[in-house]
């Protein structure tokens, strides 16, 4: 079973890192230039899918915290165990993490271009005969994204571990995808300093805005 699931990992790490190399990115981007991202995001898609339906779930767990709503069978291995059936702030507090983590993953992509990270923007655009977005976005913002190729990448991983039951194949996917993140996280110091300035104009506009308001 592990074998399986980790032959789906490499299939969706295959299919992400050929389709964003230098090389296929330059063959390809001539037969398809507006689609590009569309088909990228397809593909993607469809090797997500391929992963969760072929999944095979095991029930080796590496550590278990039972919750009230969760409960394993004496059959299961574990490494230790946290008795929490009576500490529901214990059950409260994984359940506040997935949550607050799932908001603000939907948050930094919905500001980071949704659109244009799909690849609807560049279709919408070719179709009616506009400039590529990506001509309006400015060099610092090109190379964050570059740098950055999954915004939220610490709510990911967050995701991923802090979570009551670490079952072997959970264990796996965590691992990989942790890697294979911060493998191609490269953000440079002038990123970081792009971006505070980006939070300090942010923060300008919305003073202005309000002094403005109350005047």
């Amino acid at each position: 079973m592990i074998v399986v699931d980790f032959c789906l990992l490499l299939l969706f790490m295959v299919q992400h890192s050929v389709m964003t190399s230098k090389s296929i990115k330059k063959e390809l981007w001539p037969l398809c230039k507006p689609l590009y991202r569309t088909l990228y995001t397809i593909s993607t898609c469809v090797a997500l899918q391929t992963m969760m339906y072929f999944w095979q779930r095991t029930d080796i767990s590496l550590w278990l915290i039972n919750t009230e709503d969760v409960c394993l069978t004496r059959t299961d291995i574990s490494l230790w165990l946290i008795n929490t059936e009576d500490a529901p702030l214990t059950s409260l507090f994984f359940t506040l993490v997935q949550i607050f983590c799932w908001m603000i993953l939907f948050l930094e992509n919905t500001l980071t271009e949704p659109f244009f990270l799909i690849g609807i923007k560049q279709l919408y655009n070719h179709i009616q005969g506009y400039r590529s977005p990506k001509r309006f976005f400015s060099r610092q913002f090109q190379e964050l994204l570059s740098h950055m190729p999954h915004p939220g990448t610490t709510c990911f991983i967050l995701i991923l571990w802090v979570f009551p039951i670490m079952t072997l194949d959970r264990w796996l996917l965590a691992t990989v995808l942790t890697m294979y993140m911060c493998k191609s996280y490269s953000v440079t110091h002038q990123d970081y300093l792009y971006t505070e300035q980006q939070i300090q104009t942010a923060e300008y506009v919305t003073m202005s805005t309000s002094t403005t308001i109350t005047e």
